[in-house]
């Protein structure tokens, strides 16, 4: 994930136990009024890491618009059952004692777990502008590897420290469709676009989908806007 000045870098080791680095772009200060960018990318903090081996955490990765809340998909976490799948997010505080607040990461509310065995959420991620509001997808539903796909929208609270679902559950249409493998949130979070790449309801087999739901404030539900864009 890139946000201006900052960047995500996610890497494994042996055991599948994936962990996360970030990078925000080093500045300099030049004759006491002046910033240059410089080209050297320095790591900030320590890495990030899953919670448990085979995890592959960081297999999906996003970053608030200036790069201080990250988020972290780990779709084979065993936390509500097999490959229930998890994400965390992180904010980087600002006030540490180190003085630039670069060196540590607290984390906003608990960790977001899927519903049931096989959910694989955190398959893919994204986050509005200001990082408050999150949309996950998992590769299965319904307790079954059966490929269908699923997307909850969160949003935090700060005065509960808690991420709250947005609305109803979305899945896919029917089995290995792969809804939610790549999703878009708008920057207010009140929009995603969600595509199921195996979707066979257009143009044949594999032939792929994108969906736009818009959220309704009033009814608190999502609701599709236009048709289901056949690829």
């Amino acid at each position: 994930g890139i946000s201006g000045r900052h960047f995500l870098k996610n890497d494994w080791n042996w055991n599948w136990n994936w962990n996360v680095q970030y990078f925000p772009r080093r500045l300099e200060l030049v004759n006491d009024d002046k910033i240059c960018h410089t080209s050297e990318w320095l790591p900030a903090g320590a890495n990030l890491i899953g919670e448990a081996a085979e995890d592959q955490s960081g297999e999906s990765i996003d970053m608030s618009a200036d790069g201080s809340i990250v988020a972290i998909g780990t779709r084979r976490n065993d936390g509500a059952g097999k490959n229930s799948g998890h994400v965390r997010i992180y904010q980087r505080d600002i006030g540490s004692d180190s003085g630039s607040g670069s060196n540590k990461w607290i984390m906003l509310g608990e960790d977001i777990d899927g519903k049931e065995r096989w959910e694989g959420m955190g398959t893919a991620i994204s986050l509005s502008q200001d990082g408050m509001t999150i949309a996950i997808t998992g590769n299965n539903s319904a307790g079954q590897a059966d490929k269908i796909g699923i997307l909850r929208v969160y949003q935090y609270n700060e005065n509960t420290n808690s991420w709250t679902q947005l609305g109803e559950d979305m899945r896919g249409k029917a089995a290995s469709d792969q809804f939610g493998r790549s999703l878009s949130l708008s920057d207010d979070g009140l929009t995603v676009a969600v595509g199921a790449y195996q979707s066979q309801d257009g143009q044949g087999q594999n032939s792929g989908m994108v969906q736009v739901f818009s959220y309704n404030t009033k009814s608190k539900s999502w609701v599709q806007k236009g048709n289901s864009l056949n690829m």
